[in-house]
């Protein structure tokens, strides 16, 4: 007896589609993770802005309390809770009684002690806005119209939003300095690590070896351990306002964080940090063993070395500092200006 062929149906082969849809965006997920962990981030970014600004709302409708004020020039909102709100925008009559809420929204980035990471202004019509400026992924998140004075004001030990590219920044006070917490970040071109040179800036994302910025940055070791420049390249890296700390401006940084023989071992990142290496981090400065772009042409060095350039050049190359798994000092050297090394940014 022969058997007809048969043929698949419509039903069929729609089911087949949608599990080949469903695998492809788990290949996606475990490919990309880092993106679609920023896309999640995003996601609670609308949620937590809308949530600002329908309480805002709610008191400005409600004639039993006065109405919350709010400054023409964006301010980063004030936690709940918070130990001071000088120089943020104090929204406290949202939380009281738990009225409007129960406490204020904090941004998954945000890194300042007393900060949410959102920013609230209201322009010259009076209608206020509430927004992220920590929104990844070149996403604009805000709910009302854009202020006319959106210029952000900034004090030490909150968050620093490059106008640039729009990375973010946590910062400390160490001592009379104001330093960003993390290697920057500045990426305007990569590069492989086999091309460099002293004449022309080079940017590397260590372990990246490719030319297209967009992938570099979707690379765990961008977002872990930021940027390597050349020596010409650490000279853009850091946002208006802030400049490659000098060779003399570390000086002061390591006298005030224990001297030569202690500073290495009090301003690494300690075994329990997020990415740990063998300091105390007692200044919460988190030296991270970023490894370098060494001149032969290959990036070295990941989990035992952290390099960092300053301003200062010299007829052979340029001024760095160098700390290493296993001491408490650091070293101080001249270095050849095509090394890929981090940067850290000191407040004008």
């Amino acid at each position: 007896m022969k058997l007809k062929d048969k043929a698949f149906t419509l039903i069929e082969i729609l089911l087949v589609v949608a599990a080949i849809a469903v695998l492809a965006g788990i290949v996606i997920l475990a490919i990309n993770p880092t993106h679609q962990l920023a896309k999640a981030r995003n996601s609670q970014r609308y949620v937590d802005v809308d949530t600002i600004q329908s309480a805002l709302y709610q008191n400005s409708i409600d004639s039993s309390l006065s109405p919350v004020s709010v400054s023409s020039t964006a301010l980063e909102i004030c936690r709940t809770g918070a130990s001071s709100c000088a120089g943020l925008a104090d929204l406290s009559l949202l939380t009281n009684n738990s009225k409007y809420l129960i406490s204020l929204p904090i941004d998954p980035h945000s890194t300042s002690t007393n900060g949410t990471g959102y920013m609230v202004c209201k322009n010259l019509n009076g209608r206020t806005t509430v927004y992220s400026p920590l929104a990844e992924l070149g996403t604009a998140i805000q709910n009302g119209p854009t202020c006319e004075n959106i210029a952000l004001s900034f004090s030490c030990g909150g968050t620093l939003i490059d106008s640039r590219d729009g990375e973010s920044y946590p910062t400390v006070q160490i001592g009379t300095q104001c330093w960003t917490a993390k290697n920057a970040a500045y990426l305007p071109s990569v590069s492989p690590s086999a091309t460099g040179g002293t004449s022309t800036p080079y940017y590397y994302v260590y372990g990246y070896q490719g030319a297209d910025t967009a992938a570099a940055k979707l690379h765990a070791n961008y977002g872990s351990y930021g940027v390597l420049y050349n020596f010409l390249a650490s000279l853009t890296a850091c946002p208006p306002g802030w400049h490659l700390s000098s060779d003399a401006e570390w000086t002061v940084l390591t006298n005030f964080t224990g001297g030569a023989l202690s500073a290495g071992g009090t301003l690494k990142s300690s075994p329990t940090d997020i990415i740990p290496w063998d300091g105390s981090n007692n200044f919460n400065f988190k030296i991270l063993p970023t490894g370098r772009r060494h001149i032969v042409g290959s990036f070295f060095s990941q989990g035992v070395n952290g390099y960092f350039w300053t301003s200062l050049s010299s007829p052979s190359g340029a001024w760095a500092r160098g700390f290493t798994t296993g001491s408490s000092s650091f070293t101080r050297s001249v270095n050849a200006a095509d090394y890929g090394y981090p940067a850290r940014c000191l407040q004008n």
